[in-house]
């Protein structure tokens, strides 16, 4: 199509050349499909489409493997919602649909490490997440998040069968990643891990222009203005890429809070699971409020019923609107949600009481792509990686409360 075509002129620029801009993995999968199919767009397109019904099918094993019988329902509702909102994605050659596939190797990965807790378990571990690193370095910090959980595994329980697994899946996943990085390291003549586009897109994310949350690489590709921009004025030409970032706000500290904050809007906005979640776990929370002060069953009743209503009535309404006046609304009022959720977390927190336990493998991935949105730019393309986690927790959210529910109501 026309878009295909655009960026296939754009790409032909540097035909013939060695750039380690990126990571290989999504070059060399649309080779795969072009060396069996020919160059053949459509094939590759077709095989996208393929890995997210693999993703789509998995639900329902993840979510009894996570949430037991329950999960299972909520996997075999999840399924069809997240292939109807992402199939389009399919028909674009972008690497959003391999990343997706390999994080659902990596979590598949992980559940198979933490039932057998063996040699073979932590190799094939460490494996999926160095193959998950090639394909985009959006995942790098899946690992250093997954040591640090090891790390307070073994301050918890003391087994050296713990370190011995970290140290076996760091090892392998080093080892996954090493020929690609000495090949890169050796035609570039630098130090390569994964690519030359880290530091560079960190400062593209990071600039007088970036306060909207998104990505603009003006600064260096404006060669007609070049001199209006912080970093071509910083005389720190040779110096680390973050450090000219920190440099910049140490500069520009008044930009910070504003960029962080449209950086967040804009990376989660857009995701009507995510916010369903959240509206649903204000209900759960201020919930668990009422019944530490009231016994009588018909207030706590009476409470979800006027709090439930109108949240639900409003995730209803806010899914009827077309994206981008959804995302405006909860753009507007996404912050105002967090406030009146973080008493009672904060009360739930301090006193232990947990009602639904979200996966530490899923809450890994959360932190990650938070991170990334972070230190990077507010993407949802990047961020809709992991929406089939927001749909499935989701929807196992409201299965779990509506059983709850019916659980109390039958034992009165």
């Amino acid at each position: 199509d026309q878009s295909d075509s655009t960026r296939i002129v754009e790409f032909a620029k540097d035909a013939g050349g060695k750039i380690f801009y990126r990571t290989p993995g999504y070059p060399l999968f649309l080779g795969f499909i072009y060396k069996i199919f020919g160059i053949n767009p459509l094939a590759a397109k077709y095989t996208q489409l393929l890995l997210l019904i693999i993703i789509a099918s998995c639900l329902p094993w993840l979510g009894c493997n996570f949430f037991g019988k329950q999960g299972f329902i909520s996997g075999l509702i999840a399924s069809p919602i997240y292939i109807c909102n992402y199939y389009e994605t399919a028909g674009i050659l972008l690497a959003e649909p391999v990343i997706a596939f390999f994080l659902l190797l990596i979590i598949i990965s992980y559940i198979y490490f933490e039932r057998k807790d063996s040699i073979y378990s932590s190799v094939l571990l460490g494996t999926s997440m160095g193959l998950g690193l090639l394909v985009k370095g959006i995942l790098l910090f899946i690992p250093f998040l997954l040591f640090i959980y090891f790390a307070w595994k073994y301050y918890k329980a003391r087994k050296k069968k713990i370190i011995v697994n970290g140290a076996i899946i760091l090892s392998v996943m080093i080892l996954a990643i090493m020929p690609w990085s000495i090949y890169a390291s050796v035609q570039s003549n630098q130090l390569i891990f994964l690519s030359t586009q880290g530091g560079v897109a960190a400062m593209d994310c990071n600039n007088e222009y970036a306060t909207d949350g998104l990505w603009h690489p003006e600064w260096r590709k404006d060669k007609d203005h070049k001199s209006y921009y912080f970093y071509n004025n910083d005389s720190l030409q040779n110096a680390s890429p973050f450090y000219r970032i920190i440099n910049f706000y140490k500069s520009h500290i008044n930009l910070f809070s504003v960029t962080i904050k449209n950086k967040i809007a804009s990376a989660y906005s857009s995701f009507l699971f995510f916010w369903l979640m959240i509206l649903l776990l204000i209900i759960e929370s201020y919930g668990v409020l009422v019944k530490k002060y009231f016994n009588n069953q018909w207030i706590i009743y009476s409470f979800y019923v006027v709090l439930a209503i109108p949240l639900l009535t409003l995730t209803l309404y806010l899914s009827l609107l077309n994206i981008d006046s959804a995302t405006k609304w909860i753009y507007q009022n996404m912050f105002f949600m967090f406030f009146v959720l973080l008493i009672p977390l904060l009360w739930k927190v301090v006193r232990r009481n947990v009602f639904f336990t979200i996966p530490a493998i899923f809450q890994i991935t959360f932190i990650n792509f938070f991170l990334m949105s972070i230190i990077f730019f507010g993407s949802s393309r990047y961020m809709g990686i992991m929406d089939f986690i927001f749909i499935l927790c989701a929807i196992q959210y409201i299965t779990h409360l509506v059983m709850k529910l019916i659980t109390n109501m039958m034992l009165k």
